[in-house]
């Protein structure tokens, strides 16, 4: 079962520690969101590399709608 606390930590790209739900938390997601896609560019379509990146896009998209799904609740 995963418990979700406020006082949970995430480790950003550059290595510094933030909260979770913190606007730098967000930015670091759309930040490595655009580094990905640019990269997921660089491939070719039906290439495992190109696939790969798409997954981890999709996981990454995931991330940031639970996210702002917690700091703005719809209702």
């Amino acid at each position: 079962m995963l418990v979700e606390r406020a006082d949970k930590d995430v480790e950003l790209f550059s290595g510094t520690s933030v909260p979770y739900y913190s606007d730098e938390h967000i930015d670091d997601l759309l930040r490595r969101l655009d580094e990905l896609d640019r990269w997921r560019k660089r491939y070719r379509r039906g290439t495992d590399a190109r696939a790969t990146c798409t997954r981890m896009i999709q996981r990454l998209r995931v991330e940031l709608r639970h996210v702002r799904s917690k700091l703005h609740p719809v209702e």
